[in-house]
C-alpha cells in the first residue's frame, strides 16, 4: 500500500530525478548540471516544496535535509555521503522544516547575480532563512511557484492554517510537540505576511503566536546591491 508521502513524490518527481525508500524516509537524487547549477536546484526544491505542502495540508510535516555529494542509487540500494550528510540534517531540523546545505545557498547567492532584481526573483523564493541561521525550503512558496490562480491558493494555505491550529490545540500540554507547532505557525504567518497583501493575509494569521525574524536570502529590496547584475551565463550561451 503506498502511503501518502511516497505518493506526493511518486507524483512530482520524474526524469532524470530517483527515488526510493528507507524506513520512513524518502530518498530523491538526481544529477547536478555543473553548466546550470541553478536549474538543477529549482527542478529538486520545488517539487519537494508541492510535496510537502501537499502533505502539510494532510496534516503531515515534515522535516529533512537537501545536499550536494556523491551518490550511488540503483533497484536495490542507495549508498554515499550525500545521504548520510542528509540525514544528519533531517536529525538537525529538529522542527518540521527541510534543511538546505550551505553549498546550496552558496550556489543560490551565485545565481541572485542574474537577476537585475534579485530580492523579487525566483531564487530568492526557494528557501528561508531562520533565526538559526539555517536555511530550509520555502515550501509555502510552492502555488506561487508554480503559477497557482491566486483564489485557490488562498483556500489551499487556509487548509494548511486550519491544519495547523488543529494541530497546536491537539498538542496543548505536550510541549515538545506544541513548540513544533508553534514553529510552523510561525512559519505560516510570516509567510502570510511576506508575500500576501494585507487585505488576504489577515483572515490567514494564525493568533497568539509570537513573531519570527524569518527572511529569504535576500531580505529587502535595499539588500539588491549586494548582489551586483551579470547576467544569467546560461542565456549567453543560448
Amino acid at each position: 500500500m503506498i502511503t501518502p508521502t511516497l505518493e506526493a513524490f511518486a507524483y512530482e518527481y520524474g526524469e532524470p530525478f530517483r527515488w526510493r525508500t528507507l524506513t520512513d524516509s524518502v530518498i530523491v537524487a538526481g544529477p547536478l548540471f555543473s553548466f546550470h547549477p541553478e536549474s538543477t536546484l529549482a527542478y529538486m526544491v520545488l517539487p519537494a516544496a508541492s510535496a510537502q505542502f501537499k502533505l502539510a495540508r494532510l496534516g503531515w510535516f515534515l522535516r529533512g535535509g537537501i545536499t550536494i555529494g556523491d551518490l550511488y542509487m540503483d533497484d536495490q540500494i542507495v549508498i554515499g555521503n550525500a545521504m548520510l550528510d542528509a540525514y544528519e540534517m533531517e536529525e538537525q531540523a529538529d522542527v518540521p522544516r527541510v534543511l538546505v546545505d550551505e553549498s546550496i545557498v552558496a550556489i543560490t547567492k551565485i545565481a541572485l547575480t542574474y537577476y537585475g532584481d534579485p530580492y523579487e526573483s525566483a531564487a530568492n523564493d526557494l528557501f528561508v532563512i531562520d533565526t538559526d541561521q539555517r536555511a530550509f525550503v520555502n515550501y509555502l512558496h510552492a502555488p506561487l511557484s508554480f503559477d497557482y490562480p491566486y483564489d485557490p491558493m488562498l483556500e489551499m494555505l487556509n487548509e494548511h492554517r486550519v491544519r495547523v491550529e488543529d494541530n497546536l490545540e491537539a498538542s496543548r500540554g505536550v510541549r515538545r510537540h506544541h513548540r513544533k507547532y508553534r514553529w510552523i505557525a510561525a512559519y505560516h504567518n510570516w509567510f502570510c505576511r511576506r508575500y500576501l497583501p494585507r487585505r488576504d493575509h489577515r483572515g490567514l494569521i494564525i493568533r497568539g503566536v509570537r513573531a519570527r525574524p524569518f527572511r529569504t536570502v535576500v531580505a529587502s529590496p535595499e539588500e539588491n546591491s549586494l548582489y551586483p547584475f551579470r547576467g544569467d551565463p546560461f542565456t549567453k550561451i543560448l
